[in-house]
């Protein structure tokens, strides 16, 4: 999350700008609904990761409890990878939300 914290306030807020002419490059709503419209991908990226791992433990006659499938730990990599950019937009966008719409 640090990493596309930094990509996108150095890389994608200057460049929304230029279109947008919002100074925060999006508006916070628009950014909590691309990040829940990432955490849906994130849910279909690990359906397919858990797919993978059930069809692998097929193959190799795995079906006790305590059986270890042989695949790699990075199988789940793109799923965190698309966690970590969906907590960006919603987690972020939820706080400054809340800072920016606080009663005085």
């Amino acid at each position: 999350m640090l990493i596309t914290l930094v990509i996108y306030d150095r890389l994608f807020v200057p460049l929304a700008c230029r279109h947008t002419k919002n100074p925060r490059g999006i508006s916070l709503l628009q950014r909590m609904g691309i990040g829940l419209v990432l955490h849906g991908v994130v849910m279909a990226t690990a359906w397919l990761a858990e797919r993978r791992m059930l069809s692998v433990a097929r193959e190799n006659g795995i079906f006790e409890k305590d059986g270890k499938v042989p695949l790699s730990i990075f199988i789940l990599l793109p799923q965190f990878g698309l966690m970590g950019v969906a907590d960006n937009f919603v987690e972020v966008a939820k706080l400054e939300l809340f800072y920016d719409q606080k009663p005085s």
